[in-house]
């Protein structure tokens, strides 16, 4: 028996010696293991943004090796990695997934900044797919780990996504919270570079409970505060917000140039999230504004981002504006499928507000099919929502958070203002005994001097004062003298102008008339050559009883009362007329002419001025034109005016001749096939224009043609 003993004794021994040998020899694989997962962890989040594939190959190995050695934190760090490659390729559904297997795990391992890191993203999840009481669930219980933790960043950005889903869902009381609690902590951490998309969280706020003037009030601070540090995206949506506290207020053209604003920002960064509500926007501004293709067209467009990526808020919103289209045209059967299809998404992501708007449109469309009782319970059910939000009880409570927070800061202030006060107050008394002989003196003698310094300041101000009167005045006189002195020198360069037209490009053609009277006369010009000079004669009369008349009409304007003789024309026509007048010249250069001008377009104009203004600008174009050149015609409107431009591709101007151009320093140059000019018709067309209300101003470019605007009222 013993010996069997000793033998089972020994054999223990040994087991138990090998068994630690393996042991050992496993702990050390697993540390070794541990540091490569480590190493293939950090090198994970070097590469996953520039390089998906990489990183998810990354992944992969960091799940096999992990695996492997049972190592479980490993294990759930390569499903959260792979979890948040899902998220960027927007398949929220397996990022949903891979992170409900790897939280566990980190819970299990008591890896409390891992678990709310994937609870964050798990609700992150949620939300983009409109799962709202999933992600607020999500979203407070990484909250709670990181209010322990005091992980301002984290409890920075959980604020303000929670704001964000009870902003969309219509708790605003809430969102408002969340939202000012974000603002201060960043506020607090000196982090300028969040602070313009806090800001316009809470203006955007604002602006849904119709508080137009604090919502204004945020939006700009967003904007300013975006602007100090660049921040391209925080300035796009800052644009867009306050682009619809503009519409909301009926004006279309300053919400019109918030949203151009707000999309070129877009450009910068690649959001189809902003995008596509961008679009959505824009239709809504193009609805106010009665333009029905061109708010369909932008409608398309954010209904094409969304076809590739589901956005639930996004596609809900946009089908409010679909509804509204059809409901403006004249299509209820349409209105009503978009009306129902965004209910249906609404009730999926609980969004209120958008609910609301959609009920809205489906009681318009129903009331269009005079299915009035369909109508009527689309109105109720859109009464009893606005009742569940009360919006009106919301805006009190966060009128009442406002002014309690307004007036704790007030109070704070108050209290450091009257502890300085207190210590100050505290310090003169203890020097004030051994102070206050000195004090008196020094008071005596102050006023002494302070009365002596008065009384010869007082001499001194009305002197100083009299030579300021008097410097005004010869200061005012010879910038006066200066001014007529300019003015004189311009008229006597259009006046030896003038004199040159009248001594050479009226007498010219006079002189050559009477030649061919004289030769008529004397029966030295037969019928034949007669017939070839007339259409040369023809031209020289007609382009000297043009200038003439220019000439005419611009002396009589320089005469005082004169008044502009307004008449309604078809705009498109008169400018038809003055081309057939140039018809030769278009010819000669085989020029063709665009003329954008809408064929029904009636305005109120002086027809003289108008002509000479047109007739300048259209010679001037056809003479500085190059052969089979192209000349377009265009209009614009433009807050109360009508401007037209002139546009020519040929040989443009130079910085010198831009610079004199509507002065008389202008020189007259010679066109492309070296026709010759006055050198005043643009000096006529500025004074023309400017006497009738408007402005005129060109683009050019060297070698590559000009266009000349000018502007005039719309009668």
């Amino acid at each position: 028996m013993w010996v069997i003993k000793f033998q089972v004794i020994i054999f223990s021994v040994l087991f138990l010696f090998f068994g630690e040998i393996v042991f050992a020899q496993s702990q050390s694989s697993l540390v070794i293991d541990t540091i490569s997962i480590n190493k293939i962890d950090n090198e994970f989040y070097q590469v996953y943004q520039n390089n998906p594939s990489k990183a998810y190959k990354l992944s992969q190995k960091l799940l096999q090796v992990s695996k492997k050695v049972n190592y479980q934190k490993g294990i759930a760090l390569a499903k959260s990695e792979q979890a948040l490659l899902a998220l960027d390729s927007n398949q929220f559904e397996k990022a949903i997934k891979l992170y409900q297997e790897a939280y566990p795990i980190f819970v299990k391992l008591n890896e409390q900044k891992n678990a709310a890191n994937t609870l964050f993203n798990l609700a992150y999840a949620n939300s983009y797919l409109g799962e709202y009481k999933k992600s607020i669930n999500n979203y407070t219980k990484a909250l709670k780990i990181y209010q322990i933790q005091k992980d301002s960043d984290l409890l920075s950005s959980t604020y303000t996504n929670l704001a964000i889903i009870y902003d969309e869902a219509g708790e605003y009381e809430k969102a408002i919270d969340f939202y000012f609690k974000t603002y201060q902590i960043d506020k607090k951490r000196g982090k300028k570079n969040l602070l313009g998309t806090d800001l316009n969280n809470i203006g955007q706020l604002f602006e849904t409970l119709e508080i137009h003037d604090k919502a204004a009030d945020y939006l700009n601070k967003s904007i300013a505060a975006s602007l100090s540090v660049k921040d391209s995206a925080a300035l796009c949506y800052a644009y867009e917000s306050l682009s619809m506290v503009e519409l909301n207020q009926n004006h279309t053209d300053k919400a019109s140039d918030l949203l151009r604003l707000s999309l070129a920002m877009s450009k910068t960064f690649p959001d189809d999230d902003i995008i596509s509500l961008l679009y959505a926007d824009f239709c809504k501004i193009y609805l106010a504004k009665n333009e029905m293709d061109s708010a369909r067209m932008h409608l398309n467009k954010s209904l094409e981002i969304l076809q590739q990526k589901n956005i639930p808020y996004n596609i809900s919103y946009a089908l409010v504006c679909e509804a509204q289209l059809h409901n403006y045209t004249k299509n209820p059967t349409k209105a009503i499928q978009a009306a129902i299809k965004g209910i249906q998404l609404t009730d999926k992501i609980g969004s209120l507000p958008l609910k609301i708007n959609l009920l809205v449109e489906l009681k318009k469309a129903y009331a269009q099919q005079q299915n009035y009782k369909a109508a009527y319970e689309a109105q109720e059910q859109a009464n009893t929502l606005r009742k569940q939000l009360n919006t009106g009880e919301i805006i009190k409570k966060i009128t009442a958070l406002l002014l309690t927070q307004e007036y704790e800061q007030k109070e704070s202030l108050e209290k450091e203002r009257r502890a300085k006060a207190d210590l100050i107050i505290k310090n003169r008394i203890e020097r004030k005994n051994s102070l206050i002989t000195i004090f008196i003196i020094i008071c005596v003698f102050t006023i002494l001097i302070s009365v002596i310094l008065y009384l010869n300041h007082k001499k001194q101000k009305k002197v100083n004062r009299l030579l300021w009167i008097k410097n005004k005045e010869i200061s005012k006189n010879r910038n006066e003298i200066s001014y007529q002195a300019e003015q004189l020198a311009e008229l006597n360069e259009v006046k030896d102008r003038l004199f040159t037209i009248i001594s050479h490009d009226l007498r010219k053609p006079i002189h050559q008339l009477t030649s061919v009277i004289d030769l008529l006369e004397t029966n030295l010009l037969d019928k034949e050559d007669m017939e070839n000079m007339m259409p040369s004669i023809s031209k020289s009369v007609k382009d000297t009883s043009e200038l003439l008349d220019s000439l005419l009409f611009w002396a009589k304007t320089q005469m005082k009362g004169f008044k502009l003789k307004l008449k309604e024309v078809n705009l498109n026509s008169f400018i038809q007329q003055n081309l057939s007048v140039l018809e030769s010249q278009i010819q000669e250069k085989k020029i063709v002419i665009i003329n954008h001008i809408p064929e029904d377009f009636q305005i109120q104009i002086d027809e003289l001025l108008m002509k000479i203004i047109i007739r300048n600008l259209l010679s001037n174009a056809i003479k500085f034109s190059y052969s089979e050149g192209e000349i377009s015609i265009n209009l614009a409107k433009q807050n109360g005016f009508i401007a037209l431009s002139i546009k020519d591709n040929g040989a443009g101007m130079s910085k010198e001749q831009l610079d004199n151009l509507f002065t008389p320093k202008v020189k007259s140059t010679k066109g492309t096939k070296n026709e010759v000019g006055s050198g005043l018709g643009l000096i006529f067309c500025k004074d023309l224009i400017e006497k009738s209300g408007g402005k005129i101003w060109v683009k050019s470019e060297l070698n590559k043609g000009s266009e000349f605007f000018f502007s005039i009222p719309k009668y």
